[in-house]
């Protein structure tokens, strides 16, 4: 399907418009076929995004998630990922797999309910600061009280 017009101007004033008349139509056809190919552009984008697999986190933060949850700080999907709720920058995984991989490799060498952790810390709808140790012993009690479980970070 083409975006260009069948017809022009010429065509337009021989059915009887006037000239006038013609020319706010062509406009409205180019501002028209603009829009549309802005908005495929844009679905174009939003597609790639829903196939985007890389997975994200903090480490100044405990957010952590898909890159199609996180904030970009530029339009493009090129720009650097953060953190959704407070701005931290995110490194990332090539997808999901790989964090869990990672998460249980963490507990099984001496953490404890450190799977269990990640899981409630991802269905918060907000993340907690952890730059200092005093910050983790912070969301620790947290979860404990929130849960009952026990984590050992």
């Amino acid at each position: 399907m083409s975006d260009k017009p069948s017809f022009d101007h010429a065509t337009l004033t021989s059915h009887g418009l006037s000239a006038g008349m013609a020319n706010t139509v062509m406009d409205e056809i180019e501002r028209l076929t603009a829009e549309l190919a802005a908005s495929r552009r844009e679905c174009a984008r939003l597609e790639a995004d829903m196939n985007d697999e890389r997975f994200v986190y903090s480490a100044t933060c405990t957010w952590h998630g898909p890159i199609s949850s996180a904030k970009h700080y530029s339009n493009r999907p090129t720009g650097c990922p953060h953190c959704p709720h407070c701005g931290s920058v995110l490194f990332e995984l090539e997808n999901e797999q790989q964090w869990n991989d990672s998460v249980e490799d963490y507990e099984k060498g001496g953490h404890p309910g450190y799977v269990a952790f990640c899981k409630w810390l991802r269905e918060q709808s907000k993340c907690f600061r952890s730059t200092k140790d005093q910050h983790l012993k912070e969301i620790v009690e947290i979860y404990r009280k929130e849960t009952g479980k026990d984590v050992r970070i």
